[in-house]
């Protein structure tokens, strides 16, 4: 047997049967005991946030004709009446009835070339002030040591939470 081999393994027995207070103190045996406390209650904690959504209906408006259509129609009725108006009577007659059937025209062209108001649907939107509520965090109660403690969380616990304890001895 290798003699390298045989001094490895005579000191790993060794090591395995060295009692506890033997074995080297490390940082292991300062660290805080993790410890389970449970859980007594969760209560959420809310928030309120303001916003606001859109509420869209729809709803029918009238909307006024072409006036573009009524005025060409008003100068075609004006030259026809003015046109017809012209063959009635002789001299001041003749002037009076032109100057009467072009106005009657133009009255009676505007009115019928103008498109009538028409109803249209159109989407209407209003911004409506709303609130909802947030979780903000957790308060949460839990048993320990047989005291009650309370603490904040950012998600709620299960049935137990983790409690990082020291127990440091001190002089008296």
């Amino acid at each position: 047997m290798n003699i390298r081999l045989a001094i490895c393994l005579a000191a790993s027995i060794a090591a395995l049967g060295a009692p506890a207070w033997a074995q080297p103190a490390g940082p292991a045996s300062y660290a805080h005991a993790p410890e389970l406390a449970r859980v007594v209650s969760v209560t959420p904690n809310l928030v309120r946030i303001a916003d606001t959504r859109q509420d869209c209906a729809i709803e029918s408006r009238e909307v006024a004709g072409s006036s573009a259509q009524g005025f060409a129609g008003s100068v075609a009725g004006a030259l026809a009446g003015a046109a017809i108006g012209s063959r009635a009577g002789k001299g001041t007659g003749q002037v009076i009835a032109t100057s009467a059937g072009a106005a009657l025209g133009a009255e009676l062209g505007g009115r019928m070339a103008a498109s009538p108001p028409r109803i249209e649907s159109v989407q209407v939107c209003r911004a409506v002030p709303v609130s909802r509520e947030v979780v903000r965090d957790y308060t949460v109660r839990y048993e320990w040591n047989g005291r009650e403690y309370t603490t904040l969380m950012s998600a709620p616990p299960a049935e137990f939470v983790r409690i990082e304890a020291s127990h440091r001895a001190t002089a008296l």
